[in-house]
């Protein structure tokens, strides 16, 4: 993979959101799949990555690290963009902290729609609570292409109604092959219900 740090303001002069959108896409278009943006780039940019990768039908794997100030406006857009994308493989977003359940639900609708995705990894901090991980383990139970979740989930307001229902996901997914829940928020029910789906 290669890295691009965008710079939204080259010598004082910001990008449009179309000539950023364009640029995204002749670097996707270069086989370019991994983005890391500064922690002063905002929605806007992210915006612009979500049409590029909409609209480009070559792209097989897309990784996005971001600062602190892409929030929902950034990541609803980026949801819709896998909703409907027919060629990408893998999905990695890592930028979740001003990011909360309208991200997380629109995300699940994503990956309960999408019939071409086949490993899906995200981050998620403070903002995101359980109405995001419920929504999340009921896209995992209907999904039927994914082969890999990962689901990188410490300091958010996710308890043990989102464990009980990614539990239940497990036991329901015949197609996944790797799961992996890093969280700090895990009860004894959680752990019960998790265990069990193992077995």
């Amino acid at each position: 993979f290669t890295a691009k740090v965008l710079e939204c303001c080259p010598m004082g002069h910001c990008r449009s959101p179309r000539s950023m959108k364009r640029s995204f896409q002749a670097q996707m278009a270069s086989g370019q799949t991994w983005f890391t943006f500064t922690s002063e780039v905002g929605d806007e940019a992210g915006i612009a990555l979500a049409a590029a990768l909409k609209e480009t039908h070559s792209v097989h794997s897309f990784e996005l690290l971001c600062g602190m100030n892409m929030g929902d406006a950034c990541g609803t857009v980026l949801a819709s963009a896998l909703k409907d994308h027919a060629t990408l493989r893998s999905f990695k977003m890592m930028c979740s902290y001003q990011m909360g359940d309208a991200t997380g639900v629109a995300l699940a609708a994503a990956l309960k729609h999408n019939m071409t995705l086949q490993s899906f990894e995200v981050w998620c901090k403070n903002p995101m609570g359980d109405t995001t991980g419920v929504a999340l383990a009921d896209a995992l139970r209907h999904n039927t292409t994914l082969q890999a979740f990962k689901l990188d989930c410490n300091f958010t307001l996710m308890g043990d109604a989102t464990n009980v229902g990614l539990a239940t996901a497990l036991q329901m997914n015949v197609r996944l092959q790797s799961f992996q829940l890093i969280s700090d928020s895990v009860g004894a029910a959680g752990i019960a219900a998790l265990a069990s789906s193992l077995q």
